[in-house]
């Protein structure tokens, strides 16, 4: 950004970046370095609290150079915030919320206003010191704050000194005002050399300070943050099934490790009326704490949804190819008949995903959270599946003679606008098949050199892995890891199998 150019006064020098210290002053200043600046930096040091801090510098300041006034600002965001103001003459002490009792609004440090050209702007933008030995001498836009202040209070401000606090980039943290130095008699002069370099090894000691009291708040800050994560990473866990369901002929199998402290994938497993079971894989769009926030809504709407009874005159819907084909295809293979779908589960299942969907799409719009979603329901006495893919990838079926259908998508993602139509299907597990869902965390798994474990990578473990999903899941789980090595984990891995054993 450019800065507006600042024109100095013609009669009095503006600033002294080096101030002359004469020989009897150099003598003092090695002897107030040692008996007061540094044990005033260790005092600083020492300080935890803020407005003490602050106010302990500027007290320090005046009585240094023997000042009838000065203030603190304290930069916060772009603007500087006077924190503290004392004037002895005006037997005036104030800290804390300044702009509510001298009416002081923050001086903006990049738009352009009256206040933009003042002394601590003008500071906080060069990083320099402002000698200023006779402020009536400027031009009126460079002590506007200066004169409403002395207008208001009947003050009369002489002779200033600006000094800026910086960090270890050189970027202003704070501005430290001093005004009116008195000889002892009382009689306002302006500031020394010494007195300017006693002030700026005093701003050096409580930038010190003050970046260190920033560290220990930005840990403090560090720390809450990874306490709440740990919390919400605890909770999240909590909404996944604790246990498996036990299905009497049926082997079950799950596997989820987020690629952050909190994730957005979710799977679920749990019992739905008449016997059934609910098999659940999901994946909310994009990662993090919002996604997981998403994720728990999700998963507990489609979970109570699903177990309830009442209808939504879907009995009669018909379906066409089962299972469908990984193409998405919605044509029945030659001369395969229309197959009714079984009455029992078919209504929670259209409950579950519709009434989610419509929620999510008219409540959280703004947020522009969506899901994709496997939701499929279980007959275990008959290894019968009625499902619906909204966008998800799509499940395998395999056995021991390999991949038997993958179940591509029946309907959009969950949650992207209200009243979408979600088509059911059905597919049926026979003794030794079994049905292998995931999120694509598994397949855009990347290796250090970038490359993807890819579908097919997958599908070549699920044909040599068809006697137990266990080891099934457990052997992607190996080789996923293997492939990724060193890189970072790019997406949540989630699986979940199920397989009706060949009794």
């Amino acid at each position: 950004m450019v800065m507006p150019t600042l024109t100095p006064p013609t009669a009095i020098p503006p600033t002294t970046p080096s101030p002359s210290v004469t020989p009897p002053d150099a003598q003092k200043l090695a002897t107030d370095l040692t008996e007061v600046i540094l044990p005033l930096g260790m005092a600083l040091s020492q300080e935890t609290d803020c407005d003490r801090l602050q106010e302990l510098v500027l007290k320090e300041a005046k009585k240094l150079c023997n000042a009838d006034s000065g203030c603190f600002y304290l930069r916060r965001d772009k603007a500087l915030e006077l924190v503290a103001l004392h004037n002895d003459t005006l037997k005036m002490e104030t800290e804390g919320s300044i702009e509510t009792i001298l009416k002081v609004d923050p001086l903006p440090l990049e738009n352009e206003s009256k206040a933009a050209n003042s002394l601590a702007i003008r500071a906080a933008r060069s990083g320099e010191t402002l000698h200023i030995e006779d402020v009536r001498a400027l031009q009126e836009s460079e002590i506007s704050v200066l004169r409403a202040f002395d207008a208001k209070y009947h003050y009369q401000t002489i002779s200033c000194l600006t000094v800026p606090l910086k960090d270890a980039e050189g970027s202003a943290i704070a501005i430290l005002q001093l005004f009116n130095s008195k000889d002892p008699s009382g009689e306002i002069i302006p500031f020394s050399p010494y007195q300017q370099q006693v002030i700026q090894w005093l701003a050096a000691q409580a930038t010190a300070a003050f970046n260190n009291q920033r560290l220990v708040q930005q840990q403090a800050q560090f720390l809450k943050g990874e306490r709440d994560l740990e919390i919400g990473r605890q909770i999240q866990l909590d909404f996944l099934p604790e246990t498996l369901p036990e299905i009497p002929g049926w082997e079950i199998a799950a596997y989820f490790h987020p690629a952050r402290e909190v994730a957005g994938d979710f799977y679920d497993a749990f019992p739905m009326p008449n016997g059934r079971i609910g098999l659940v894989m999901a994946d909310v769009c994009d990662k993090g704490v919002g996604a997981a926030l998403f994720m728990s809504l999700f998963r507990t709407l489609v979970r109570v949804l699903a177990r309830q009874t009442y209808s939504l005159s879907l009995l009669d819907q018909l379906t066409s190819e089962s299972p469908r084909r990984k193409s998405g295809s919605n044509s029945s293979p030659k001369g395969a008949p229309k197959i009714r779908l079984p009455r029992t589960g078919t209504q929670a299942l259209q409950n579950a995903i519709t009434m989610t969907n419509n929620y999510i799409a008219e409540t959280h719009f703004r947020t522009s959270m969506f899901a994709t979603m496997f939701f499929g329901v279980l007959d275990p006495a008959t290894g019968n599946i009625i499902y619906i893919n909204a966008g998800h990838e799509a499940p395998v079926i395999y056995g021991p003679e390999g991949i038997k259908a993958h179940l591509g998508s029946t309907g959009p993602a969950v949650g992207m606008m209200p009243n979408m139509d979600f088509q059911i299907e059905q597919v049926q597990l026979a003794p030794g098949d079994s049905l292998f869902t995931y999120t694509d965390g598994v397949p855009e798994a990347h290796s250090p050199s970038g490359e993807m474990f890819s579908d097919q990578g997958l599908y070549d473990l699920l044909e040599k892995h068809a006697d137990s999903v266990t080891e099934t899941v457990a052997q992607v789980e190996k080789s996923v890891r293997e492939h990724i090595s060193t890189a970072p984990q790019f997406d949540d891995i989630t699986m979940l199998a199920v397989r009706r054993l060949d009794v």
